[in-house]
């Protein structure tokens, strides 16, 4: 049976973001992974109903001991998490050693983007003695809003097992292309800081198909994974 897990990148996105996507969420029976890159009000209610793992932002430093600061300071804020995505997914494999190695309680790596494979697969190794983990997933609404061909108002199974990524701000605005979503990143307040009044509400869009509009299809009428690592 064809069936979806779903998967959140925070990526600083405001509370009242967050909260748009629990409420909808709260009439679903269904857990998700949420990967943070920052402390929300929301943290407990997520670690409670869902699993949460880590996102962190390797993009500023090459410095492979700053990089590991910056999961550091992210696992004081979810400990025992067993997951991380990497921000825009930029891992090497020196860097994904020195994280599992130094973060032994982490098995999980999903920071590989097979846009619309038919495979999810978890693929396991040995590297100085370290287990490494990784797994990759098949559809994101980041590159779904590039993609002029994607259908938002159905639902696509591209595989037996498969794993779709949001953003809460996409959810949020229910963004339906790359030229909307460069209308939203103009607002002059950094994501992090906004607050509902900062927004310009024109650009929620109601009245056409969007990631909103494929999240909300998927579900009310998909088949779920609520833990795929288990399936796999």
């Amino acid at each position: 049976m064809k069936k979806i897990q779903i998967t959140f990148d925070l990526d600083w996105c405001p509370d009242f973001m967050i909260k748009n996507l629990i409420d909808i969420l709260k009439d679903y029976d269904i857990k998700c992974i949420f990967f943070f890159t920052h402390k929300t009000k929301y943290l407990n209610f997520i670690k409670k109903n869902h699993y949460a793992g880590v996102h962190p932002n390797f993009l500023k430093t090459h410095s492979i001991n700053k990089q590991i600061n910056i999961v550091r300071k992210l696992i004081k804020i979810i400990p025992g998490t067993r997951y991380i995505r990497s921000h825009a997914l930029s891992m090497n494999s020196n860097l994904i050693y020195e994280i599992f190695s130094n973060f032994p309680n982490l098995k999980y790596d999903f920071s590989i983007l097979t846009y619309k494979s038919k495979f999810i697969t978890k693929s396991s190794y040995d590297f100085l003695k370290t287990k490494i983990t990784r797994v990759n997933y098949n559809w994101e609404d980041s590159i779904a809003i590039h993609d002029k061909k994607f259908n938002w108002s159905s639902i696509k199974y591209f595989g037996e097992k498969n794993i779709y990524n949001f953003h809460p701000i996409h959810i949020f605005y229910n963004t339906k292309n790359f030229e909307h979503y460069l209308k939203i990143k103009k607002n002059k307040k950094i994501l992090s800081k906004q607050k509902i009044t900062d927004i310009d509400q024109s650009l929620i869009n109601n009245n056409s198909n969007g990631v909103r509009t494929f999240f909300m299809k998927i579900l009310r009428k998909a088949k779920f994974e609520n833990n795929i690592i288990k399936k796999l």
